[in-house]
């Protein structure tokens, strides 16, 4: 059987009127540069896999990388997730209930652990994460199969990707994790696609390693950490200008002539004093006292300063900017604001809401992937099968917390006019945003003169009114939050 069904050409071509064929299966290539097993898109041998591995491990290590792969693997870890699923399609209650019972009761790790790991997978470009069930054996689930582990596979101990032979189809991914004594005993294992979670990030022509979040900011890691260098050297060396040395012109003709005379091995000494004078190591140099024939000094040692405005450059605003662009790359630069003196509270405050879309955007990705890759077989394997969008699916919360003051002025200002309606609906969302318990409907309130705050009333000059004293005047216009 073909992937070709015929149909009216003119729906096609106007040029011809006969019957064709129209092709559903695939024509192009993705064109993706695969050798082996091993991808080449990336034209830089420190950024391709499995090298990409020690230089990620070495960026990750660096103060201001860290301060930010650290503060959004905390983000977005520490978000909850639930099982959502619809009341009105059979079985998805139950379904849901034993979805949730698997999130939390793995055996290997735990739902965090699982999420820090896709996290990691952002900052590498993909993360591949092996699917481990086993059976319940005991308890309301008794006999069906839940989730054991999602451990992640290193990306650096991946040794190649498995495709069809058109090549735009992945197949699997082949393993071999090297122990330190540079022994296997297991040998190279295939682990099938079916058996693992496969993230990417900003996938291009079908790059099963993603785009790497790292890879953005590599050089401006890569200038940072040499300006740091020449600012560290230049704090050993403690000495505002360049060490010049001066040697007769006749003595250097003949250490040229004979490089293994005195001569030749006076000016190589003073060629390493130079290159050691550092504060506290070496602070000083010797030079001999010598004069040519016509009294002049053969040898000279003096700093040499650069004229005009001393130096030509500040290491300091070298590193500013590149640890600027650094988080820039993750669109977490609000982490920096105060830091260098500058930025206000309204600059914090957008940065911040454009920081929570891009975490949000992350979790939006996981929730897809899980989903599709991890609930649908999961539910399959114990018997429930869902029809498209029916199925009850993990979902994550919100990477900020909710502006309570916010919700409040709209709550206050649409609930007064009418535009919306309390209900326990309304109340238990309310509650869940403000961290409050859950209503007990069936428990009886207490009686509570006076919980009205009657915040959207008016006062009246006289006769009736909120106010206890009018004085002629209604102050309450005056209140924005009752506009």
């Amino acid at each position: 059987m073909t992937d070709d069904v015929v149909i009216d050409s003119n729906s096609i071509s106007n040029e011809e009127s006969d019957k064709k064929r129209f092709i559903l299966g695939p024509v192009g290539y993705t064109g993706l540069r695969e050798v082996g097993g091993y991808i080449y898109e990336e034209s830089k041998t420190e950024l391709r896999w499995p090298h990409a591995g020690v230089t990620y491990r070495k960026m990750m290590m660096d103060p201001t990388i860290a301060s930010v792969t650290n503060f959004v693997t905390m983000m977005l870890a520490k978000v909850p997730w639930k099982v959502k699923y619809n009341p009105d399609i059979p079985d998805a209650q139950e379904a849901s209930e034993f979805l949730s019972y698997c999130k939390d009761n793995m055996e290997d790790m735990t739902w965090r652990d699982f999420i820090t790991d896709l996290v990691h997978g952002i900052f590498l470009g993909f993360s591949v994460n092996e699917k481990i069930f086993t059976k319940v054996t005991s308890g309301e689930w008794e006999g069906k199969i839940k989730i054991k582990g999602l451990p992640s596979r290193p990306q650096d101990t991946l040794t190649g990707w498995v495709y069809n032979d058109r090549g735009d189809k992945l197949l699997g991914v082949k393993q071999n994790p090297i122990k330190l004594d540079g022994k296997n005993p297991a040998g190279e294992v295939d682990i099938p696609r079916v058996k693992f979670i496969h993230l990417t990030n900003n996938r291009r022509s079908s790059n099963p390693e993603g785009t790497a979040l790292l890879k953005g900011c590599y050089f401006p890691w890569k200038q940072k950490t040499l300006a740091e260098e020449l600012e560290l050297v230049g704090m050993t060396k403690d000495l505002a200008g360049i060490v010049n040395i001066g040697v007769d012109a006749e003595y250097l003709a003949r250490a040229a002539e004979n490089p293994n005379g005195v001569e030749a091995k006076n000016i190589e000494q003073m060629k390493k004093d130079a290159a050691n004078l550092s504060a506290g190591e070496q602070s000083y140099v010797i030079t001999p006292l010598a004069y040519n024939d016509s009294g002049k000094e053969l040898f000279s040692f003096k700093l040499t300063g650069i004229e005009g405005a001393g130096k030509q450059y500040s290491t300091q605003d070298v590193i500013q900017r590149k640890q600027n662009e650094i988080f820039t790359v993750f669109l977490a630069d609000v982490l920096k604001l105060g830091q260098d003196g500058s930025g206000s509270y309204a600059l914090s405050d957008s940065k911040n809401n454009i920081l929570a879309l891009s975490l949000q955007y992350f979790l939006s990705i996981f929730s897809e992937k899980i989903n599709k890759e991890l609930t649908s077989q999961l539910l399959a394997l114990n018997g429930w099968r869902f029809k498209a969008g029916e199925m009850p699916t993990f979902v994550p919360g919100d990477v900020d917390d909710r502006d309570l003051e916010g919700l409040s002025k709209f709550i206050q200002r649409t609930v007064s006019v009418g535009a919306v309606s309390v209900d326990k609906d309304l109340d238990n969302a309310l509650r869940s945003a403000a961290g409050l318990p859950e209503a007990n409907y069936e428990a009886p309130m207490p009686l509570n003169e006076g919980n009205n705050s009657r915040a959207g009333d008016g006062m009246s000059t006289t006769g009736p009114g909120t106010s206890n004293s009018p004085k002629g005047v209604d102050t309450s216009v005056s209140n924005n939050e009752n506009t």
